[in-house]
């Protein structure tokens, strides 16, 4: 499973990069034991905004986004993280989903049969969904990426793509479900209200912060069971189908 980037990691890359032991960091950021360091790094521990700040000052990086990792992986009000999250998301860049065009598929290939479900039904975890199917489409290997696993169809139309206005009324989202852990600024499909929505998310290590559409404030906090996301989480979209 592949972990998602963090404060942790990035403070362990700026070290390495720097060429400092522990100890160097530790003593330029004014923190009293290099093992707090170490801490921090591997995630085991949340530092405060004030120690973030003197980290990123220690590491010449950027102190304001390392206080909103700290806000956003601490216990924080809901708002405070959202201000976070929102400026941990103008670090990141969402890559736009690719546009597969089924009219154009090549003839006489290998295709995988991927069903196709109501818009905001839940697939379930099951081989097949476990909700009503509609169709069944017939999709080459060559246009998919390595890997696809446990794939299903919807039509990005309605509440389900409410949050992710920029795919609304563009065909058919095709999604996996391979419970890969959400990176920052990735689009999933959540478990939540009911049944599922398309969203932005961000996980901090005990909960899902499911972010609003643009100019929206209807922020999310959906606390884990575990130590893992993947219960709330009904897939990911990896293509737009268009036919």
């Amino acid at each position: 499973m592949e972990q998602q980037p963090s404060l942790g990691a990035r403070v362990h890359h700026r070290r390495a990069i720097l060429g400092l032991t522990l100890r160097d960091l530790a003593r330029r950021a004014n923190i009293g034991s290099p093992s707090f360091v170490l801490y921090i790094e591997n995630g085991s521990r949340i530092p405060s905004p004030a120690v973030a700040r003197r980290l990123a000052i220690a590491l010449s990086d950027d102190p304001s986004l390392y206080e909103a990792w700290a806000r956003l992986l601490g216990r924080t009000s809901p708002r405070a993280a959202l201000a976070a999250a929102q400026r941990i998301l103008e670090e990141q860049s969402a890559a736009p989903l690719d546009v597969i065009s089924l009219v154009d598929a090549p003839p006489r290939t290998a295709c995988l049969r991927v069903p196709v479900i109501a818009a905001g039904a839940d697939p379930g975890t099951g081989l097949r969904p476990e909700c009503p199917v509609f169709e069944t489409l017939r999709i080459p290997w060559s246009l998919l990426p390595a890997n696809t696993s446990l794939p299903y169809a919807a039509p990005l139309e309605g509440d389900w793509a409410s949050r992710v206005p920029e795919l609304a009324g563009r065909g058919l989202a095709l999604l996996v479900r391979d419970h890969a852990w959400p990176e920052p600024r990735s689009i999933h499909a959540v478990r939540m209200e009911g049944g599922v929505r398309l969203a932005r998310v961000l996980w901090n290590g005990r909960a899902l912060l499911v972010l609003p559409a643009p100019g929206a404030d209807d922020f999310e906090v959906l606390h884990a069971q575990g130590d893992s996301p993947a219960p709330l989480l009904a897939g990911r979209p990896i293509r737009i189908l268009e036919r």
